[in-house]
């Protein structure tokens, strides 16, 4: 039968796009198929045998017959690596990935061009999120997940978009003791990504992070004198706040107000 021909090809894919479920019609039928005949003798009928779930218009999680009829067990770095084809997983998302996420969160940011920005949407109690960004395909690396390939930010990206967006990470304290356990950080890499968020603060901000994860963390041993006075070099001379307006103490090198207490959050690690 058509039918299940089709299903097992889109089950090798596992999460698959109203393309996908097209290009599998085709194959096995040698018909081309409009929109609405695929969604009508495809993806309605299984959709009604189980064996798919929508997660969105247009994308698809294809389950095994033996998933049952609870929401699957989805991958959902596989589910936001086929939401858009320019993209990388970002923020903690990237963090989870490295292995250095400090608490497993249930939200993935997906990081794509201003014009590929999607709405957000809820699938199996993971939240999807865009992130507007420059370069996507600058800077990242893949990740074998399910015998797929996801793209998510290598970790260099992935420091400056914590620092840049905390609260995309759960906030300093998550992001400080998570940053902890990321490993390759690339000072010659991070002054390059740097002018690609044009903001002037992130120069401030990777300094002093950096030179605190130096002091405090095995993975950053590695960051030079000469690496910290590079990223020194470029600050402009103005004062920034690194976290709202409360009280805080001034670090005199690196041009930033910081919130009286901050190096605690690394207390522990």
């Amino acid at each position: 039968m058509k039918l299940d021909q089709v299903y097992r090809e889109l089950l090798s894919l596992k999460v698959v796009t109203t393309q996908d479920i097209t290009r599998a019609v085709q194959e096995f039928t040698d018909l081309k198929p409009r929109t609405q005949y695929v969604q009508t003798k495809y993806i309605s009928p299984l959709k009604k045998r189980g064996l798919m779930t929508r997660v969105r218009r247009g994308l698809y999680y294809v389950r095994s017959p033996n998933e049952g009829d609870d929401l699957p067990e989805m991958d959902k770095f596989l589910v936001a690596s086929r939401i858009r084809d320019n993209y990388y997983i970002s923020h903690h998302a990237a963090l989870e990935i490295h292995g250095a996420a400090e608490s497993v969160f249930w939200t993935v940011h997906i990081s794509v061009p201003q014009n590929l920005r999607f709405q957000q949407f809820h699938f199996n109690n993971v939240a999807f999120k865009s992130v507007s960004t420059k370069e996507p395909k600058m800077s990242n690396t893949s990740f074998p997940r399910k015998g797929k390939t996801v793209l998510a930010s290598n970790p260099t990206r992935t420091f400056l978009d914590c620092i840049d967006r905390p609260d995309y990470v759960g906030g300093w304290e998550e992001c400080l003791k998570s940053l902890s356990s990321l490993p390759g950080i690339d000072v010659n890499e991070l002054v390059d990504l740097i002018d690609l968020y044009d903001k002037s603060i992130l120069n401030n901000k990777a300094g002093y992070v950096l030179d605190l994860l130096r002091q405090n963390s095995v993975y950053y041993e590695h960051i030079s004198d000469d690496g910290l006075s590079r990223i020194e070099e470029r600050l402009n001379g103005l004062m920034y706040y690194l976290s709202g307006r409360e009280r805080t103490q001034r670090s005199k090198r690196w041009n930033l107000y910081i919130p009286i207490g901050f190096e605690t959050y690394l207390r522990g690690i």
